[in-house]
C-alpha cells in the first residue's frame, strides 16, 4: 500500500484506541480517590506513547475509563488555555459554564456574565461545594511542551493552581499530558503521576491486528526495533511500501517528526530550534555507544557537549534513577538501527 493510500493511523479515532490495561486501572484508581491530595493528574512519559490519544478518547468517551457519572469532561490545549486566562475569551468561557451547568443540576451559573476566566472558575468552584457535593468535572489539559516560553509554562501552572484547584477537594480535577517537570509547589504538592512507556507484547500485536500492520520483513534481520512504540510503529508503517525494506531516510524522517511535531503543527513550541539531521546523526551514534543506562559525564565524554534540558524536555532522553539516563524505549532502539542501516547501505 503507498502512502498515498495509507489511511492516516496516527491521527486519533476511537476505533484506533489500543487498550491499555495497566493505565485503565491506574485512572480508575485516581478517579475514586477524591481527596485533597489528589485532584491533578499528570500523564508523563517520552514522546510518540499516547499520552494525547488518552487525553482525547476521555474527551469523546469518558465513561469509558471514568467512573464519573454525572459529571463532566473538557479538553483544553494549553497556549488556547493560557491565552484565555490573559485575555476575554467568550467562547471558551461559555464552553465551561456550559459543562459546568450540565453536570451539576444544583449549578445554574449564568451564560451571560462576562467576568475573566479565572473569576468564573473561582465562582463555579465555590457555588458547587454546596450545590455539587458529589460532582466534578474533570478539565483535561494537553500540549503543555508546546507551551513557547518558561515564563508562559510558569504561568499556566500557577492559574491552574489558584484556580481549577483553588478548593480542595473540590468540584474541578486536573490531568495533565506533559513531559517537563512542574515548577510550581502548590501543584507539585498535589500532583500524581501516571507514567507512559511503549506498548507491551500484547499491546503491541493488537495494535498490528487492529490495523493490519505486515511489519515482517520491513527492517533488516537482527534490528533493535521492536515495533512497540505507537507513534514510530504508526509512522514506519503509513511509510511503508509494497511491503519493501525501509530505508534509513524512512527512520530519520520518523525520529524527525516524533520530536518536531509540535513545530510541524504550526504551535508556539520555541523554547529550542527544530531538530535536524545532524542531530540524528548524533543520537544515532550515542545510542549506539551508550546502549544501557549512562551518566551525564558518559554522555559528555561521548558527545563532547554536556546533556542539556532540551535533550530531556523533547523527550529524547529520560532520567531513569539520578544520575542514571538512558535515550527513551522505542526511540533508542530505532536510532540504534539508524546506525546499522547507514552502514549496510555504504
Amino acid at each position: 500500500m503507498s502512502p498515498d493510500t495509507q489511511p492516516d493511523w496516527a491521527t486519533y479515532t476511537q476505533d484506533r484506541y489500543i487498550e491499555r490495561p495497566e493505565v485503565d486501572q491506574k485512572l480508575r484508581q485516581w478517579s475514586n480517590s477524591i481527596t485533597e491530595q489528589s485532584m491533578l493528574l499528570s500523564l508523563t512519559g517520552a514522546p510518540g506513547t499516547g499520552k494525547s490519544w488518552l487525553l482525547q478518547d476521555l474527551a469523546e468517551h469518558p465513561g469509558d475509563r471514568l467512573p464519573i457519572s454525572p459529571s463532566g469532561v473538557i479538553l483544553y490545549q494549553a497556549a488556547k488555555l493560557l491565552a484565555a486566562f490573559q485575555v476575554n475569551h467568550l467562547e471558551l468561557k461559555r464552553e465551561l459554564i456550559q459543562t459546568a451547568n450540565s453536570c451539576c443540576t444544583g449549578l445554574n451559573f449564568p451564560m451571560d456574565l462576562v467576568p475573566t476566566l479565572a473569576a468564573i472558575v473561582v465562582s463555579i468552584a465555590q457555588q458547587a461545594q454546596t450545590a455539587c457535593v458529589k460532582s466534578n468535572l474533570i478539565i483535561l489539559i494537553d500540549g503543555w511542551d508546546e507551551l513557547a516560553s518558561d515564563r508562559d509554562f510558569a504561568c499556566l501552572q500557577k492559574a491552574v493552581g489558584s484556580t481549577f484547584l483553588g478548593i480542595r477537594p473540590g468540584f474541578f480535577r486536573v490531568i495533565m499530558a506533559r513531559r517537563r517537570p512542574l515548577t510550581d509547589y502548590y501543584l507539585k504538592q498535589m500532583d500524581h503521576q501516571l507514567q507512559f512507556d511503549v506498548f507491551d507484547e500484547h499491546e503491541a500485536k493488537e495494535q498490528q491486528s487492529q490495523q493490519g500492520m505486515d511489519v515482517s520483513g520491513l527492517l533488516p534481520e537482527g534490528a533493535k526495533y521492536q515495533w512497540n512504540h505507537p507513534f514510530i510503529n504508526t509512522y514506519l508503517w503509513n511509510n511503508a511500501t509494497a511491503h519493501q525494506p525501509l530505508h534509513s531516510t524512512a527512520l530519520r524522517a520518523c525520529c524527525l517528526e516524533l520530536v518536531n511535531r509540535p513545530l510541524a503543527n504550526n504551535q508556539v513550541a520555541t523554547r529550542f530550534p527544530p531538530l535536524a539531521g545532524e542531530d540524528i546523526t548524533l543520537y544515532s551514534r550515542l545510542a549506539t555507544e551508550l546502549s544501557g543506562h549512562w551518566t551525564k559525564q558518559d554522555f559528555k565524554s561521548h558527545s563532547m557537549r554536556g546533556l542539556q534540558s532540551a535533550d530531556l524536555e523533547r523527550g529524547i532522553v529520560i532520567i531513569r534513577q539520578n544520575p542514571l539516563y538512558s535515550f527513551a524505549p522505542g526511540l533508542r532502539e530505532l536510532l540504534q538501527d539508524i546506525a546499522t542501516l547507514e552502514e549496510l547501505e555504504r
